[in-house]
């Protein structure tokens, strides 16, 4: 699932940035673009299990992790346009280190084995990409 996950992704930066090269329409409406094509998704969700029943249970705080994975969006599309779908992928990378600080400080447990064998070779692709540049 995982291999399946960062595949669709990086298939997904490729075209993004195949797509938005050369041009000069903003990356925010490339964003809105690929939003208004999931949008019939979000209409079918509401009519076959109703609105109530979709945001069933959330909170104020749920709004949390929706803002900053559609702020994150918005991110990663100005980055893919600027610098490439490479950049977006170091990106991500960096993002394992930060979910591992964040897991580790809201769970006060220190970070498994796994995840710092996943934070070395995180910093490791890093330093190998930054080395290969020069």
């Amino acid at each position: 699932l995982a291999l399946a996950a960062a595949g669709c992704s990086g298939l997904a930066a490729a075209l993004s940035q195949a797509a938005m090269a050369g041009t000069a329409r903003p990356s925010t409406l490339f964003n809105l673009e690929l939003a208004f094509w999931g949008l019939p998704l979000v209409v079918f969700g509401c009519l076959r299990g109703g609105l109530r029943k979709i945001f069933a249970g959330w909170q104020l705080l749920t709004l949390a992790p929706v803002v900053l994975q559609a702020t994150g969006g918005l991110l990663v599309s100005a980055l893919v346009k600027q610098h490439g779908g490479v950049a977006m992928g170091l990106c991500s990378v960096a993002g394992i280190g930060v979910s591992v600080v964040v897991d580790a400080t809201l769970t006060k447990q220190l970070p498994s084995v796994r995840q710092i064998c996943a934070a070395a070779l995180c910093v490791l692709s890093v330093a190998a990409h930054r080395c290969g540049a020069r």
